[in-house]
């Protein structure tokens, strides 16, 4: 006689139930971590609980043909895996590994069908719950469609478009779609629009996911896994409609359409011509909030160039009593971001223009939280500086290895009283390695004041040992990628450090 059905929650390493399933979403992942092709089938089982499944490329060929969506099946001798993947289709702990020596069995008795498990749009406020590596089902009414745009992706054009859904609660989130969604989503309203109710309609995004933008989350497709159903017969449809009908929202809240509007990119209408570049001195003319696109040159920075902002919402953060606090949210947590002010003139005016992060870090190449880091600076110092007048010193290189930059940042706290810089001067002229080059600018940015001096001596020659001793050392280094906005990582030659100055020589 055979054994009892198990239950997905019953599963363990140990105890691999036979189990009785439904498979309601097949589809095929071109790659896995290990670089095989491999069929991965969502199941559910009598209580609604879900499990996906995983056929490995090996196993293709013979149980791939097994099963089909929405049927039943009778499974035993099956491994188990973690479910560790980057996506993963359900929260289970464990994914069902099938290989060619499963029993499956397609049964044709009555069993429950749980196609969708839907999230709450509450879930999604506080983004710091939010997980973007799993995939789950959503229901709402589209209530706004944004105009279809078009997008440059890894080289490739594709549509993208945005809209709005609302659950009966009346909380409202975004959602992209992306390639053939976009088609198929306006095929959707076209069919509702024939039908000539100008109402929502209901939406269910089954296997979607949660990514971040711009301080909120939004839901997105995933690949080829997400699967819109609008027109299907499916009771959940019905019953959202009937419920979202007889809320207060539905009186409220208007249907929007822009979907039969194409919208360029703007890179797409600056190639083209299409767009009206403004002038410096036409801004301070304008009357009303607008959008332009200005060709001017960046002439100087302003001296602060990083906020601290509230990792939720973005806003910033204020010191309240000695704690750090968000200025909108109360959120007392914080990330260091890009605020440059550019001082920019074209031929007619000059003005001040604001980069923030995302613009910012574009431009750099570098996040800020990298950037407002401490580094080990290696610079030049000419011999005979006029103590009391302004001074700035060349940089030569740039260590960022954490290890010597907090060895040498805990020598500076312990040896307040010494100057340094004062050390290396005096030891590049005991070994006749001063140096004075034509060639480099050095402008004037800070009044030097000369400290009192104390005996350093061997710090150079311990900082060159460090250096010798320590592997992967990075450095920063200058070069022609970083008018690309991407540094060059080099390996650090100790030897350099002293062979430099008497190359230069």
């Amino acid at each position: 006689m055979d054994q009892p059905f198990g239950f997905i929650r019953q599963i363990q390493r140990s105890k691999r139930f036979m189990l009785k399933l439904r498979a309601i979403r097949i589809f095929e992942k071109s790659y896995d971590s290990i670089g095989l092709r491999q069929l991965e089938i969502v199941f559910h089982d009598e209580e609604g609980t879900r499990i996906s499944g995983i056929i490995r490329g090996v196993h293709l060929s013979k149980m791939a043909g097994y099963f089909h969506e929405c049927g039943v099946y009778k499974l035993r001798n099956y491994y188990l895996d973690s479910n560790i993947d980057k996506y993963r289709s359900t929260v289970a702990k464990y994914k069902l590994l099938i290989h060619s020596n499963t029993e499956v069995l397609e049964m044709h008795t009555y069993f429950p069908s749980w196609h969708f498990q839907f999230r709450s749009f509450a879930d999604f406020q506080d983004v710091e719950n939010v997980d973007e590596s799993y995939l789950f089902d959503v229901i709402g009414m589209v209530i706004e469609i944004c105009p279809v745009q078009s997008k440059w992706v890894h080289g490739q054009k594709n549509q993208m478009i945005v809209f709005s859904l609302m659950d009966l609660n009346g909380i409202v989130i975004q959602s992209t779609l992306w390639g053939h969604y976009v088609d198929q989503l306006i095929a959707f309203e076209t069919h509702f629009e024939s039908e000539a109710t100008g109402e929502p309609w209901v939406l269910i995004m089954q296997l979607c996911q949660a990514r971040f933008w711009e301080a909120e989350v939004q839901l997105a497709t995933h690949m080829n896994v997400t699967r819109l159903h609008a027109v299907a017969p499916f009771p959940d449809l019905i019953d959202f409609q009937r419920k979202f009908s007889a809320s207060p929202w539905a009186k409220k809240r208007k249907y929007v359409t822009n979907s039969k509007i194409v919208l360029k990119s703007e890179m797409e209408e600056l190639e083209n011509g299409d767009l009206v570049i403004s002038s410096v001195d036409s801004l301070f003319d304008s009357d009303e909030e607008i959008k332009c696109w200005v060709c001017a040159t960046i002439d100087s920075i302003v001296d602060e160039w990083w906020y601290l902002a509230c990792r939720r919402c973005k806003g910033k953060m204020a010191d309240e009593d000695g704690k750090l606090s968000c200025t909108k949210c109360a959120h007392q947590f914080g990330v260091t971001r890009y605020k440059i002010r550019l001082i920019v003139s074209d031929s007619t005016s000059s003005a001040t223009f604001i980069c923030w992060d995302r613009e910012s870090e574009k431009m750099i190449g570098t996040p800020c939280e990298a950037l407002i880091s401490t580094f080990l600076h290696e610079v030049r110092v000419y011999p005979k500086h006029p103590s009391g007048q302004k001074a700035s010193f060349p940089v030569v290189r740039v260590v960022a290895d954490e290890t010597l930059v907090s060895m040498y940042n805990q020598w500076f706290v312990e040896n307040e009283g010494s100057d340094f810089l004062t050390v290396l001067q005096r030891e590049d002229h005991d070994n006749g390695l001063d140096a004075t080059l034509d060639d480099e600018v050095s402008t004037p940015l800070k009044f030097f004041q000369p400290i009192e001096k104390g005996d350093t001596s061997t710090a150079k020659r311990k900082l060159l040992n460090d250096l010798s001793t320590t592997p992967n050392v990075d450095q920063f280094v200058g070069s022609a990628d970083a008018g690309k906005g991407k540094g060059k990582m080099e390996k650090l030659d100790p030897s350099a450090l002293q062979d430099e100055d008497v190359a230069e020589n």
